[in-house]
Parts: structure tokens; C-alpha cells; sequence
């Protein structure tokens, strides 16, 4: 059954008889179908040249769609005036019901096609534009079931209402997980200590949520799924005194603090016991070094409350910061540990860049001992009469790596030297 009795397809630049959106759509919606070409007055009579090499192209494209039109038993009607005015009077001619084309995206373009919908649409015919020379439309986001917006979008988005509808997705979807994540947590936490939690009743969730400063329990909740609050803080403060006494105690002996924003004495720490990062103001947070940049002592860090698994600490240069900082609710401010007593070794991976050439590598690691560095991992790589020796080593703070820098850039025979964020 077919939409319209005739309809006309007007080619402009796209002049082929196949991979033709318009002129698809159009066979497969018409019963009979026209085609018409308009040699544009308002742009040939610009031109200072009529014999424009241009416009003897554009003819001899238009001839060759002519006769290719004529082999599949049509032909192709050709109009030489203003195609503002020429289509318009053309489907009048033919009584055709809809006239169908390509979307066209030249600011003039988008006019004239505007003026030929408008003149068509007072004489009651449909205007149908497809798209055909381009994978995606402005702001258009092809989506297939179960895939969800992500943060990366964000660094490819370039409009500010696309960048806005896709935090919003985010913020919305983010906050139910951290909800879930948050009642999951405190579940589990309950049931070490034989306590269901179901006899909780809404009214003492709701007062111990104010007496964290929030609105909702469910800002309660979604705070213990960010890891912004403690589980068996909150736990504590949810059950009656006599109820609590064993919760308090491994409270106590963790040297945590069941009171809202009491600074922790113990901090959870990765890649060993004493790359101590805290947490300003708030006390049971796990925190962890971010592995997409390693940040190490004396680099400026910022921290990003995740989903259920604390604070995940970024150097401040961190490229993923940009996009994690989408949320400035989720940031929380992080530094070093003051006590500096006990030494601390970061893995830090370099890349030297250097001629392949004898004792090379052994400059290189003599560099490293006298700073008194470990090596943990080294391998080497030549072509050409040049080498790129991949090194990683302990590290204790900032000033300990760049003395390492300076020193390997001593070397003669190394070109560069570079700190990869990623070991």
C-alpha cells in the first residue's frame, strides 16, 4: 500500500540514481515518482565566470543521472531559474502530493529549502528531506537496547544542551545506583551482627539523616554508596545504645569515630601499608590511588567519591579529572599525610629515549642507583640505531623523581625522558 499516488524527487548535489536516500524512500512510498533538477539562478548568476569549470561538471553529472534515469524507463526533468520558485511550481505542474530531497546543511541552503516547505505546504503537499551524506545529524546519538549514556561521552560532545541532557542521565542513573549500593552495604553489615534490618523503621533513618546534615534517608543511602559515610557508623547510630555495644567496639578498635564528619585515625591505604592519603573532615573512607595516573607524594591530587568503593585520588593533571569532575558534589578535598617518618616507595614507570649504543644501560641504571632507587622492572627496545628503555622504579616523592629526570637527561646519548602515568 503505498503512502502517496505521485510524489517528485528533486536532486541537488547528490546526483546518482543509487545509494539515494530520497529517491528510496520516495519508490518505496509512491506509486509513481518524478525527477527534477534545478540549475539554481541565485547561485549561477554569482558567478563572474558562466563557462565556471564547476558548472560544466555539475552538467555533465546531471546528463549522465539523465541517462541512467532512462535506462530504468524514466528521465529526469530539468529547470533552469530560481529552485525556490521552480520546485514549488513543478509539483504544482505534475500534482504531485509530497516532493522529497536530500537535507542540505549551507545556511542558504537551509533557507531555500524552508521557503520551498512553506510554498509547498500552502498548496497542501507534503516536504520530506532524509539524510544522506552524512553518519550522524547535529546532536544526533544512536542508541541500541540496554546501552546507557557514559561519562566519556562527555569529552565528545560539543553542544551544551547535549553536554547538559547527558549529566543529567547521569547524575539521575548514578544517584539509583548509589542508593542501591548504599541499603546493600548496611544489609550486609547488619547481618554480622544478627540484626534485621527491616525493624528499623523510617522515622530513625530520617533522624539520623538529619543528624548528618541531609534531607532524605535516601541521601543517607546514597551517601554510604559513594562511601562518604561509613556503614557501621551509620549502623551505630541507628540502634539502641544497649544494641550497640560490639559495633561500637570494632569502631572503637579501628580508631574511627561513629559521630558524623570525626577525622579517622586510620585511613585504608593501596600499594602498601604507608602511602598514607587522608580525607579533610570525614573519618572510615577506604582511599585509593586512581592506576590511570598513580599520583605520588608531593604532586597536587584531588579526590572523587565512587560507587562503593571510597575516594579514588588523581594527580590534579590527571586528563581523566576533566570528566570525573562532572559531579563537583562528588569531589572531596584529599592531601598527604603529614607523617613523613616512616619512608614510602611509589612505583613509577619511565620511558627513556636514548641511541642505541654500548654501556647505555648501564648509565641508565648507575643514574638510578646513586639516587638511591630500586629498580622493580626493565626491559629495552632498538631500531634504527636508537633504543627506548622502559624502567620502573621506587620512587619516594616528587622532588626524588625529577632528580631522577634530571639525571638521565645528563646522560649524552638520551633525547627524552618521559613519566608514564599508567604502569
Amino acid at each position: 500500500m503505498h503512502r502517496f499516488a505521485r510524489s517528485l524527487v528533486w536532486f541537488r548535489r547528490d546526483l546518482r540514481d543509487f545509494d539515494h536516500a530520497a529517491l528510496h524512500a520516495a519508490l518505496r512510498d509512491s506509486k509513481a515518482v518524478y525527477c527534477a533538477f534545478a540549475f539554481d539562478r541565485e547561485i549561477l548568476d554569482r558567478l563572474p565566470d558562466r563557462a565556471d569549470r564547476r558548472v560544466e561538471f555539475i552538467h555533465g553529472c546531471v546528463t549522465e543521472l539523465d541517462a541512467a534515469l532512462r535506462g530504468h524507463g524514466g528521465a529526469l526533468l530539468v529547470r533552469h531559474a530560481l529552485a525556490r520558485d521552480a520546485i514549488p511550481r513543478l509539483a504544482a505542474e505534475l500534482d504531485v502530493e509530497a516532493v522529497f530531497a536530500n537535507h542540505d546543511y549551507e545556511p542558504a541552503a537551509i533557507a531555500r529549502d524552508s521557503a520551498v516547505a512553506r510554498d509547498l505546504a500552502a498548496q497542501g503537499r507534503t516536504f520530506l528531506t532524509c539524510k544522506d551524506q552524512v553518519v550522524f545529524e547535529r546532536d544526533e546519538i544512536l542508541t541500541q537496547a540496554g546501552h546507557k549514556p557514559s561519562r566519556d561521552w562527555l569529552g565528545l560532545v560539543k553542544s551544551s544542551r547535549s553536554r547538559n541532557k547527558i549529566k543529567h542521565w547521569l547524575n539521575v542513573h548514578q544517584r539509583e545506583r548509589a542508593i542501591e549500593i548504599g541499603r546493600k552495604l548496611i544489609e550486609k553489615e547488619a547481618r554480622k551482627y544478627r540484626i534485621a534490618l527491616k525493624e528499623i523503621k523510617d522515622e530513625e533513618l530520617q533522624k539520623v539523616a538529619s543528624g548528618y546534615g541531609l534531607g532524605k534517608a535516601d541521601d543517607l543511602m546514597s551517601g554510604i554508596g559513594y562511601g562518604k559515610y561509613s556503614a557501621r557508623q551509620v549502623l551505630a547510630r541507628l540502634l539502641p545504645a544497649g544494641a550497640t555495644h560490639s559495633i561500637a567496639g570494632d569502631i572503637e578498635s579501628e580508631g574511627l569515630t561513629s559521630q558524623p564528619g570525626g577525622i579517622a585515625s586510620v585511613v585504608r591505604r593501596v600499594f602498601g601499608d604507608h602511602n598514607a592519603i587522608t580525607v579533610r573532615g570525614q573519618g572510615d573512607m577506604m582511599v585509593y590511588r586512581a592506576r590511570c595516573c598513580n599520583p605520588i607524594r608531593g604532586e597536587s591530587i584531588v579526590g572523587y567519591i565512587t560507587r562503593g568503593k571510597g575516594v579514588a585520588v588523581h594527580s590534579i593533571h590527571c586528563p581523566n579529572v576533566t570528566n570525573l569532575m562532572y559531579e563537583p558534589e562528588r569531589r572531596i578535598d584529599v592531601e598527604w599525610a603529614r607523617d613523613e617518618s616512616t619512608p614510602t616507595a611509589y612505583p613509577v614507570k619511565l620511558t627513556v629515549f636514548c641511541d642505541d649504543r654500548f654501556g647505555m644501560l648501564k648509565s641508565i641504571t648507575g643514574v638510578i642507583g646513586d639516587a638511591k632507587s630500586n629498580i622493580k622492572n626493565i626491559t629495552a627496545h632498538t631500531s634504527n640505531s636508537q633504543a627506548s628503555v622502559e624502567v620502573v622504579l621506587d620512587i619516594a616523592d616528587l622532588k626524588h623523581l625529577e632528580q631522577i629526570i634530571v639525571g638521565l637527561r645528563k646522560i649524552p646519548g638520551v633525547h627524552e625522558v618521559q613519566r608514564l602515568q599508567k604502569i
